[in-house]
């Protein structure tokens, strides 16, 4: 495994994909799939919490995202063969945990799914729903909704967007910050206030290429496009409740799969079901305040 810090693969194909490693370098690997609108940075706060628990964070960002150039059209299991098995080969990582937070949960559920028996454990923490599915997509978020739409009918305005929010950054990164936080409870401010300039960072980065915000929100409408029949997988940890974002196992082995999901996805495994697992901003917690990291690990393997 690489050093702790921030790194640039470059492939033959001639993209580069910039990744950072958090946590313990020798410790069990974990690959983050990053929010929407962020980069790979966005698990920085959880550095310190994956040394404690010996874990080796690897964060790449996606196509279009920080240092990560673009793929036009690409998808969500296209992605895990560009860009995660070549990483995973570079570095030499044969087994794995994978987790992604909001729309990096759909990521990481197709990560699981494709890489097989190589990934030992998935946590998808507050999840984005899966919004191929007409009779969800009303529930998204209306960020998502709009930009979403945006991408499909509009996309040299959502590409306006990601221009105004990586000049905002710049020019004014409290204000940015402002505005990304409104309407949050008052646990979750006084979290992400804690981490300094962290989130209009990772808001700047997620916003460097704005046509490669546009390929992001295009990536996620299609069905993943994936069979569970006869496939083994990860165990899948599911928690976190919030508005409009809930945990989602598409998968038909699920003992509590949100019943708004069909069973047309993931890799069949026992899953683990915590709403009360995540406390204030999940892009803080994840890694396991209390749960999602000591799952990662294998700690609460039997629950």
């Amino acid at each position: 495994m690489a050093e702790r810090g921030d790194h640039v693969l470059s492939l033959a194909s001639g993209r580069s994909i910039g990744y950072s490693v958090y946590g313990d370098p020798t410790g069990a690997v974990v690959l983050n799939c990053h929010g929407g609108l962020v980069s790979g940075h966005d698990v920085g706060p959880a550095d310190q919490h994956a040394q404690e628990l010996g874990l080796c964070i690897l964060s790449p960002d996606r196509p279009g995202a920080g240092r990560t150039d673009r793929l036009p059209r690409y998808g969500m299991i296209p992605w895990v063969r560009s860009d995660v098995v070549p990483l995973l080969e570079y570095l030499g990582v044969e087994r794995l945990g994978v987790m992604g937070w909001s729309e990096g949960g759909q990521y990481a559920l197709a990560a699981a799914y494709e890489l097989g028996p190589r990934v030992d454990r998935c946590a998808v923490i507050a999840g984005c729903l899966p919004v191929d599915d007409p009779s969800v997509y009303p529930e998204l978020n209306p960020i998502d909704r709009t930009l979403i739409t945006l991408a499909q009918r509009a996309p040299l305005l959502l590409r306006g967007y990601f221009r105004a929010t990586a000049w905002l950054a710049r020019a004014s990164p409290r204000l940015l910050m402002q505005i990304a936080v409104r309407g949050l409870p008052k646990s979750e401010l006084d979290a992400v206030a804690a981490q300094g300039a962290w989130l209009p960072t990772i808001l700047s980065e997620g916003a460097r290429q704005p046509r490669g915000g546009v390929d992001e929100y295009l990536a996620i409408r299609p069905p993943l496009g994936i069979r569970t029949r006869g496939h083994r997988g990860a165990r899948l940890y599911l928690p976190g409740r919030r508005r409009r974002t809930r945990p989602c196992l598409v998968g038909s082995d699920a003992r509590r799969p949100h019943s708004r999901c069909r069973t047309r996805g993931i890799p069949r495994g026992r899953s683990l079901h915590r709403p009360d697992a995540v406390e204030g901003d999940p892009r803080l917690s994840r890694q396991g305040r209390p749960g999602a990291g000591r799952f990662l690990t294998g700690d609460m393997g039997q629950n």
